[in-house]
């Protein structure tokens, strides 16, 4: 095993672990976190704006979770700069998803198979409608929402305004 293989993805670490987030903007502090709320909540997520405080929820393929923590804007000469500081992130596995990929998969080996060994030629017609089946339901519908996509979504709003 090599050294390279047994570090962990700097990438991952980022995108599951919970952290500070900044967005610079040319608009005032209070149209920032008014735009924030709107967002949050437009997401089905949970915002008070009294204390700062939200809940994000977020999706990652078939993983789901919701990410907590607070946000305040800070003035600056030109605009304002909104500051995310997350502090807890959840997540949980789909496992019907996950179950009907496994279903998928092993009945599609059967296809692959099935010429080594007659008797799986029976499953070769499952393997199909279920490989189709799953990336109509499933994989077409994977999405990735997070705090980098709740910001680019928010710097994009800002900007029209």
């Amino acid at each position: 095993m090599s050294a390279a293989a047994s570090e962990p993805d700097p990438r991952a670490a980022a995108a599951s672990a919970p952290g500070v987030h900044r967005l610079r903007t040319r608009a005032t502090p209070e149209q920032a976190l008014a735009a924030l709320g709107e967002l949050v909540e437009a997401w089905g997520g949970e915002w008070k704006a009294a204390s700062g405080e939200l809940v994000v929820p977020l999706q990652a393929g078939v993983r789901h979770g919701r990410s907590r923590g607070h946000a305040r804007a800070v003035q600056q000469i030109v605009g304002s700069e909104l500051v995310l500081e997350m502090q807890e992130a959840e997540w949980a596995l789909d496992r019907s998803a996950v179950l009907m990929l496994v279903l998928a998969g092993a009945s599609g080996i059967a296809g692959v198979l099935w010429p080594f060994y007659p008797p799986l030629a029976t499953f070769v017609p499952i393997g199909l409608v279920l490989g189709a089946s799953v990336w109509l339901v499933i994989l077409s519908r994977l999405r990735n929402k997070g705090i980098a996509e709740l910001l680019a979504e928010l710097e994009t709003e800002l900007a029209s305004e």
